[in-house]
C-alpha cells in the first residue's frame, strides 16, 4: 500500500543501481566507516549515508531486557537522539509499482520540516555530496529533512523509461502528506534544486508546504533536459572516432522521433522528452524577485552561479567535498527568519 515503510537492507529485485551502493547502506559493514569514502572514490561510487555504529561494549544491555527487535532498535534510536539531537533512518516508502528510497534526518523537537525535492537522473549523482551535507547542516539546527530518490532513479526501484514527470509529481505529494503527518505539528518547507525545484513549485501551488525554497529552477524540464544531454554528449564523444561521433542535435533528432537513448546510465525516451515541455515553474513563481510573498506564504527563488558546483551544472569537481557553507548559511538565515516571524506577518 501507499506510503507503507520497509527498511533499507538489502538490494531489491530488478534494482538499477550498483552493489556497492548497496553495501555501504548495509548496517553490517558499519566497521567500514573509515575506508568508505577513498573506496568510494576509487570505484567510482559516492559514500552513500553516513551509518550509526556503536560497539557492543558501549551498549547498554540493560535497556533490552524483555524487549522485542522493534523496541530495541527504537530504544538504540532514541538514545542516538539523545547524544547528538539527529539521527539519519534510511527506509523504503511504497508508492505504486515501486518503492521510494527515503533517509530521514529525524531530530528531537524540530521547529520546522523540509523535504528536500532533488535533481533528475545521473544529476542526482553529481550533487550527491553538497545535497546531502545540507540536509545535516539543517538537522543539526533543529530541523527535520526528508530526502528521496524518484521513482527509477538512484536508490529507489522502477523503471526510469517507465516513469514520467507526472509519476515524480506524485512522488512529492505522496511523501509531503506522510511528512507533514508526523508529530509534532510545525511548518513544512518545500525545497527544491533544478528539475526539483519545477515539481517542488507544482506542489507548493498545489497547497502543499507553508513555504518554499527553489535553487536555479529552469524554465522548464526541457531546458534542464538539454543542458544534461549537451553536457553528456560533448564527454561521450571525445572517446569515439571520427566517423561515430554523434552531436546533441542529432541525440535530440532521435527523441524527437521518439527514439530512446541512453544518457549516464538513464534510458530518456521520446514520451519523456516531450512531456518535459509541458513541466514549466508556475507563472507566479516566475518574478525576477529572490524573496516574496505568494498566497500569504513565504518564498525564496535563487539563481545559484559556478560557485555552488557541484550542486548544478557542469558540476566541476563532484567527487570533492566542498565547502558550501556560504551557501547553507545563506539560506537557513532565510528558514530562521520565516519562523521567527507572527504568522500574520508572514
Amino acid at each position: 500500500m501507499p506510503g507503507d515503510f520497509k527498511a533499507a537492507a538489502k538490494p531489491r529485485t530488478g534494482s538499477n543501481r550498483s552493489w556497492s551502493q548497496w553495501f555501504w547502506a548495509n548496517p553490517i559493514f558499519a566497521n567500514f566507516e573509515k575506508a568508505r569514502e577513498p573506496l568510494a572514490v576509487l570505484f567510482g561510487e559516492i559514500p552513500f549515508i553516513r551509518l550509526v555504529h556503536i560497539p557492543r561494549s558501549q551498549q547498554i544491555r540493560t535497556q533490552f531486557r524483555g524487549q522485542s527487535e522493534s523496541e530495541q532498535s527504537d530504544t538504540m534510536r532514541l538514545m542516538r537522539l539523545s547524544e547528538t539531537g539527529h539521527h539519519e533512518e534510511a527506509a523504503y516508502f511504497a508508492v505504486p509499482r515501486a518503492h521510494l528510497y527515503t533517509v530521514l534526518h529525524e531530530t528531537a523537537n524540530p521547529k520546522a520540516r523540509v523535504i528536500l525535492v532533488g535533481p533528475l537522473a545521473s544529476e542526482r549523482h553529481f550533487s550527491y555530496h553538497p545535497w546531502v551535507r545540507w540536509a545535516r547542516y539543517l538537522a543539526t539546527r533543529g530541523i527535520e529533512v526528508l530526502r528521496f530518490d524518484y521513482r527509477g532513479v538512484g536508490e529507489s526501484t522502477g523503471a526510469f523509461e517507465e516513469m514520467s514527470f507526472e509519476t515524480w509529481a506524485q512522488d512529492v505529494r505522496l511523501l509531503t502528506e506522510w511528512f507533514n503527518a508526523r508529530p509534532p505539528e510545525v511548518p513544512l518547507i518545500v525545497h527544491g534544486l533544478e528539475i526539483g525545484a519545477l515539481l517542488a513549485g507544482r506542489a507548493f501551488e498545489e497547497g502543499v508546504g507553508d513555504a518554499l525554497l527553489l535553487w536555479s529552477p529552469p524554465a522548464n524540464a526541457n531546458q534542464a533536459l538539454r543542458s544534461s544531454l549537451a553536457l553528456w554528449a560533448g564527454l561521450e564523444q571525445m572517446w569515439e572516432s571520427s566517423e561515430n561521433k554523434r552531436s546533441a542535435a542529432q541525440y535530440i533528432g532521435d527523441l524527437e522521433q521518439d527514439i530512446a537513448i541512453e544518457v549516464q546510465g538513464y534510458q530518456w525516451s521520446g514520451a519523456l522528452w516531450h512531456e518535459s515541455l509541458l513541466v514549466e515553474l508556475p507563472e507566479a513563481m516566475k518574478s525576477e524577485r529572490e524573496s516574496g510573498i505568494l498566497n500569504g506564504k513565504p518564498v525564496r527563488i535563487i539563481n545559484l552561479d559556478k560557485s555552488a558546483a557541484p550542486l548544478i551544472k557542469p558540476h566541476i569537481m563532484y567527487h570533492e567535498l566542498r565547502d558550501l557553507t556560504w551557501l547553507y548559511s545563506v539560506n537557513f538565515a532565510w528558514i530562521e527568519g520565516i519562523l521567527n516571524k507572527p504568522k500574520e506577518a508572514k
